[in-house]
């Protein structure tokens, strides 16, 4: 225990030297934090809303954010990624989820890397996946999922408020995109083991998305196999989609790469970097950083922390998290200005219990932001949590007034996620398995599809009701997700196994 604090210690020591280099840039869309010069990220951050506004306009997407924006932490170098966050595989940019945090996460620089490395082209890619998840869910063709990410990545910021598609990413130079068939690319399933993922998976799916951006001559058929696969359809047979089957989709694809391929300009609004506010990070969001970075590091350390119940942890795993969050808590009452850091820390507080500590928090960031809707979801959250321990009495107060706020919360936010599993939470802790809870269950759900608790609610119920084909795919996002990760892993092991019962 000892050893663990002072490498903490030291730790932290290491970020703290850094804290006058990281900056912050909030938009409706994202919050972007970096350790870099202010005029740097300026930039940066101004590209990225043109990145945003090309995908809408692209997309066809207009629904807003709501208060759940993307959230980009961007470190010095890869090396003190690493050092921080012991992710060893951490190649210059991933997407993390937890049960507190949903973030992506990336290196300004990576030293000693032979080729040239694009912290720009990473963004995009992952601000792609992000969008894409939160806009259009992961219910996708894997292909697809990959191949939009890339096709995205190379967009080019121009003048005028041009946006600029369709460049072939340089990792895809020398690739033989049509190599492998396409029969193949569009029949894997997220939970086949890694090995059986095709060869060509990356390339192949960005040459289909080209097309289909590009709007060649496959591109409706291609549109259509996509939206089969959005409606449930894991694997639609490619002769019911594309004219000749197989081999005609392989020869017009293998032509297509062949050719020049098209890039496309796209108008948006322009973007004045003068126009947005770039400030330093204050103490109580560095703080929060470097809370989020030790969590991920004992996740490392711990795989199962995300998924496995709180009573199996180790003594020496129980302690660590005791120690993080009393520093969060320390954070949270020296910078009780920073909602964010108190926000995580509240949430944190619930996830291990203590509602009590959980409910002064909350009730300090309703002081400072009454109307903010996920502080009113979380009260609401931390209420029905009590009520399940309180004497019978007092169950029904907590639960009315609980409710109560989740509607308030509803009602400034309406597709708010977070009031959404409160609400589940709270009809089911007073009525149960209902019509009226599971109807909750569902949208919440439909809205935070990744949510690895409510997932594993939906599909007990779905097994119970032997539906092996609608718990499989409430797990399909999750599984379908770019990144590896804990949840990622059970959920692809869990559909395995549904698919196993479903042919007993």
């Amino acid at each position: 225990m000892l050893r663990f604090l002072i490498a903490m210690l030291a730790l932290f020591g290491a970020a703290g030297q850094a804290r006058a280099e990281w900056h912050r840039v909030e938009t409706p869309d994202f919050v972007l934090q970096a350790e870099m010069p202010e005029p740097k990220l300026r930039s940066l951050a101004a590209e990225l809303v043109a990145f945003d506004r090309a995908l809408r306009l692209v997309t066809g997407v207009t629904a807003p954010v709501g208060t759940q924006r993307t959230r980009i932490l961007i470190g010095a170098d890869v090396p003190s990624v690493i050092a921080a966050t012991r992710i060893e595989d951490f190649d210059g940019s991933t997407r993390l989820i937890s049960r507190l945090f949903d973030v992506i996460l990336l290196a300004r620089s990576y030293p000693g890397l032979e080729q040239p490395y694009d912290l720009r082209s990473l963004l995009f890619h992952q601000y792609a996946h992000a969008f894409m998840r939160r806009h259009q869910s992961y219910n996708q063709p894997f292909w697809f999922i990959e191949g939009f990410a890339s096709y995205f990545q190379t967009a080019q910021i121009l003048p005028d408020g041009i946006v600029r598609l369709g460049a072939r990413p340089a990792e895809f130079a020398d690739a033989d995109m049509a190599a492998t068939p396409f029969a193949e690319l569009m029949a894997y399933q997220p939970d086949q083991q890694a090995d059986d993922i095709p060869a060509g998976l990356d390339t192949g799916g960005w040459l289909l998305t080209h097309h289909y951006y590009a709007k060649g001559k496959r591109s409706e058929e291609i549109g259509r196999y996509i939206q089969s696969v959005r409606a449930g359809q894991a694997v639609p047979p490619v002769k019911q989609f594309f004219q000749g089957g197989s081999t005609g989709l392989d020869a017009d694809m293998a032509a297509y790469q062949a050719a020049p391929l098209a890039t496309r300009d796209v108008t948006i609004a322009a973007v004045d970097p003068a126009s947005l506010t770039v400030r330093p990070s204050r103490p109580g969001e560095v703080l929060l950083i470097e809370l989020q970075f030790a969590q991920l590091a004992l996740q490392q350390e711990n795989g199962a922390l995300e998924t496995q119940p709180d009573e199996t942890r180790s003594k020496a795993i129980t302690e660590r998290l005791d120690a993080l969050f009393e520093r969060g808590l320390a954070g949270a009452s020296t910078h009780p200005q920073d909602t964010e850091l108190g926000y995580y820390v509240a949430r944190f507080a619930l996830m291990a219990h203590k509602s009590k500590e959980a409910d002064t928090l909350v009730d300090r960031l309703l002081l400072a932001d009454p109307d903010n809707p996920d502080f009113l979801a979380l009260k609401g959250d931390i209420l029905t949590y009590i009520a399940r321990n309180e004497q019978p009495q007092r169950f029904m107060p907590l639960i009315t007034r609980s409710r109560t706020l989740i509607r308030r919360a509803q009602a400034i936010d309406p597709g708010n996620r977070l009031a959404a599993a409160a609400m589940y939470r709270n009809i089911s802790a007073d009525q149960g398995g209902t019509p009226a809870a599971q109807q909750l269950l569902a949208r919440a759900i439909a809205l935070d599809p990744t949510n690895f608790d409510l997932l594993i609610s939906g599909v007990e119920r779905r097994i119970n009701s032997n539906n092996m084909r609608g718990a499989i795919a409430l797990l399909r996002p999750l599984a379908n997700d770019p990144h590896d990760n804990i949840l990622r892993r059970v959920a692809r092991a869990m559909i395995l196994d549904l698919r196993s019962r479903r042919f007993r």
